[in-house]
């Protein structure tokens, strides 16, 4: 049984917008003046392939005085990872009485979003209450925090996944750091084979398998057969599918309860490959939930930037009715039939992060949290670059990888 689902078109007609709403706590410094708030609210929202982040309007004391300020929004930005920049010129942002205007007359944004919270810095120069060139600095962090339910990832939050955990292993690489071909807008990045990197002598490709992934695997009939971890790649901290003549996917397990009453919404972040030429691979994606002994395939639209086009996430988004989906089912993401296997000289390549699985009710408002629990909780190891276990005891001076739960991070010791 087929079904067609509806994804980003890249149309004017056919744009769909994503919003993510964020709450936390802002402080600012304007000049000698400084603001201070909670409960403020962040909004990033996609519409096709442009971003858009809002400090919605918030009441503050300014010079003694409680007064509106904002919304201060942010147009012009560009999405890298979970990372985004921008900049803001000539925005007012607030008429405080008697002294006069905020004028924010060029400042830059970065924004990065992680496990369910958020941190905004933007720096530049406004025109304060007339005075030019007053320096301006913002900045907003809303807490990685979970909703608190008997589920590790929160409430109404099924399956979460952004791969930060393979840091260890796409750090050592091949004996060089994995790429980034998203983020860089490079094709040549570097992308070894799945099973290649290894930490502790566990390949990347059996550190995923234990975590309950299955990963598929066909190829031309002109083709020699591969393992699917011989045309699937790590990149920093995603992965890669696919090369000529040999098409791949990815099997995820949900292993969470899931009411019958509760409709669902599954989704995830792609792109297709760039050749060297410009041309893009025209990658036709299909998503299959098996459930109860049934199958459905969701069809997703075809990649069709223009030739040459820079590289950029698009997210897909699924809607399940209640009842479709429960725990024991499997969720298929792979090329469509008709590129199942493709000819000996066609490619099909893509790329997958940022999988989800949860409750429709939040992903309409964009609240999918991550539990910051299971990071807290987890035990630290420690890893030298070459993906060596080390004891974190009175390391050596030197650069190690810290990895706790999900979250690895490089630090220095001296």
């Amino acid at each position: 049984m087929k079904k067609s689902l509806l994804s980003l078109a890249l149309t004017a007609a056919s744009l769909s917008a994503f919003a993510t709403d964020y709450t936390g706590s802002l402080t600012a410094t304007l000049g000698t003046n400084s603001i201070d708030a909670n409960d403020v609210t962040v909004s990033i929202e996609q519409t096709g392939t442009s971003y858009s982040v809002t400090i919605k309007e918030f009441t503050a004391d300014v010079a003694g005085m409680d007064v509106n300020v904002g919304p201060v929004a942010y147009t012009d930005v560009t999405k890298s990872g979970n990372t985004y920049t921008g900049s803001l010129s000539d925005a007012k942002i607030a008429q405080v009485p008697r002294f006069g205007a905020i004028t924010l007359t060029q400042v830059d944004l970065n924004v990065t979003e992680k496990n369910g919270g958020l941190t905004l810095t933007s720096e530049g120069t406004a025109n304060l209450f007339g005075a030019t060139g007053s320096q301006v600095s913002i900045s907003f962090v809303a807490p990685e925090t979970g909703t608190g339910s008997d589920s590790e990832l929160g409430e109404g939050v099924y399956f979460f996944e952004d791969f930060e955990w393979m840091a260890p292993w796409t750090e050592v690489g091949n004996g060089k750091p994995c790429g980034t071909t998203v983020e860089s807008d490079d094709p040549n990045a570097n992308a070894p084979q799945l099973a290649t990197p290894k930490v502790d002598g566990v390949s990347l490709y059996d550190a995923l398998v234990e975590k309950g992934y299955t990963f598929l695997a066909t190829h031309a009939a002109s083709k020699e057969e591969r393992q699917p971890e011989k045309q699937i790649y790590p990149q920093t901290n995603y992965l890669k599918f696919g090369l000529t003549g040999y098409s791949s996917g990815i099997v995820i397990p949900v292993s969470t309860e899931i009411a019958a009453d509760k409709a669902t919404t599954f989704m995830f972040d792609w792109c297709s490959m760039r050749q060297g030429s410009g041309t893009w691979d025209p990658t036709e994606l299909v998503i299959i939930v098996n459930y109860n002994g049934s199958e459905t395939t969701y069809p997703l639209d075809a990649w069709n930037y223009e030739n040459g086009a820079t590289y950029a996430w698009e997210k897909a988004s699924l809607n399940l009715p209640a009842g479709s989906i429960g725990k024991g089912a499997t969720i298929s993401v792979r090329n469509c039939d008709n590129q199942w296997p493709g000819g000996a000289k066609n490619t099909f390549r893509w790329f997958i992060d940022n999988i989800k699985l949860c409750d429709t009710s939040l992903a309409a408002i964009g609240d999918i949290n991550v539990d910051e629990a299971i990071n807290e909780n987890a035990p630290v190891e420690y890893f030298n670059l070459q993906g060596v276990r080390v004891n974190g005891e009175n390391l050596p001076a030197g650069l190690y990888i810290r990895r706790q739960g999900s979250k690895a991070t490089k630090i220095l010791v001296r």
